[in-house]
């Protein structure tokens, strides 16, 4: 059926962004022969089920990571061990990702000091191995080891346990990660404001159809680059309004629209993060209020005691379910894990609000009209803010979904914040 303005449909609940799941018996999952256990993985992987250890979601690029794993010889050299991988099995994960997957690698320093790689992957190396012929270069990672020196800010999860139940995997905290340098579509010579807008907006139109292109439909749906491409959509857009109000003379209006485009990269950020895990919370903070996912919670919280879970646990895991859901309906605190920071976003944040709900400081502005027409506005400065954070702003976003879909050309220099 043809979507038309009379059939389509806004449902968030309705965007499908994980495979369909089945319960198999591990009795069922079977190994090849001839593969070799990295037992530094397992051993992490166990401590990590069992609420020992926490585990970090983060971007990390493809090229510092190494497939398979090291291993000393009984000379104590080391060898690198990497097991087969079935060319079947790869085309899938292929498939999978072309599809809308975003499966994270689980990582952990690589012990072998003389090799140029910092991370090791033993236990996902068809994905791996999926992520290098498609060229994707910043993947999703499950990083078993502390959370030092990242390219992206982390999300802490941890495995809570239950009585009678499996343990479940929850937000404990998040990791921050401050970029010094951002990157710049436009460089450190920004042309005339309108010149500004045409130049980001034609560079979210040209990342469009390489999305359209990489996407692959199959048997089931997922909705991840639907996603992106409604990100980039809805920045065009933004970007669009505000060169009609710029062009009426309307300056300020068009400044207020930067709340808009700022918000949305805070989403796109979280999303795209760990594009696999806080979609859920996404997704459950656009159509219920924080008090009645409480309640849900505080429900649960009664039920898991009255199950057996201690009720520090059960606290625990109560307190996790609303940290994520802060995570996915608070603008600060998605703010707190954008690269460029808290501080950036407080001040934005404070001029932003100014120009929206026209306080004193706006009056100021406005105080010249009544004598001397309405042309007597001051936003000198204005002119200079939307410039520059349209521009970043935009850069930060187009970075991150060009990183998810192979090489394409013209990628935005960096230039100091």
């Amino acid at each position: 059926m043809r979507l038309t303005s009379k059939n389509i449909r806004s449902n968030p609940l309705a965007l499908v962004r994980s495979l369909p799941t089945k319960l198999v018996s591990v009795n069922q999952i079977k190994l090849a022969d001839d593969r070799v256990t990295d037992e530094i993985f397992v051993s992490r992987y166990k401590a990590f089920l069992l609420g020992k250890s926490v585990v970090h979601q983060t971007r990390v690029s493809l090229d510092l990571i190494r497939s398979g794993f090291w291993k000393k010889d009984q000379q104590g050299n080391w060898g690198l061990i990497n097991n087969p991988i079935d060319p079947k099995h790869l085309q899938d994960a292929i498939a999978m990702i072309r599809l809308g997957s975003r499966p994270a690698l689980h990582l952990y320093e690589n012990p072998n000091q003389s090799d140029s790689k910092r991370f090791v992957c033993s236990d996902d190396e068809v994905t791996y191995a999926a992520y290098g012929k498609l060229e994707i270069s910043k993947v999703p990672v499950v990083l078993m080891a502390k959370p030092r020196d990242l390219e992206e800010s982390c999300l802490s999860v941890r495995c809570y346990q239950r009585k009678g139940k499996d343990s479940i995997a929850l937000l404990e905290g998040i990791v921050p990660v401050i970029h010094e340098l951002v990157p710049s579509i436009l460089g450190q010579k920004k042309p005339e404001l309108i010149e500004t807008l045409d130049t980001l907006t034609e560079t979210l139109r040209d990342l469009k159809e390489p999305l359209r292109a990489f996407h692959q439909p199959g048997s089931v749906t997922l909705h991840y680059h639907h996603t992106l491409y409604s990100v980039l959509f809805r920045a065009e857009e933004c970007l669009d309004s505000m060169k009609l109000l710029i062009s009426k003379g309307r300056v300020l209006l068009a400044a207020a629209l930067l709340r808009s485009l700022h918000e949305l990269a805070l989403v796109f950020y979280v999303d795209w993060l760990t594009p696999m895990q806080t979609y859920r919370y996404l997704q459950m903070a656009s159509v219920i209020p924080e008090r009645e996912w409480e309640a849900t919670c505080e429900r649960w919280r009664k039920e898991e005691i009255a199950a057996g879970t201690s009720p520090l646990d059960a606290k625990n895991i109560k307190d996790a379910h609303m940290r994520a859901f802060r995570l996915g309906s608070v603008v600060n605190e998605r703010a707190r894990i954008f690269p460029l920071g808290e501080d950036f976003h407080r001040d934005v944040y404070r001029f932003l609000s100014e120009v929206v709900h026209h306080d004193f400081s706006m009056t100021a502005r406005y105080t010249h009209t009544l004598d001397n027409g309405d042309d007597a506005v001051y936003f000198n400065d204005v002119l200079k803010a939307i410039t520059h954070l349209s521009d970043i702003i935009v850069a930060a976003i187009v970075t991150r979904v060009r990183s998810d879909l192979g090489p394409i050309s013209a990628t935005p220099s960096s230039s100091v914040d």
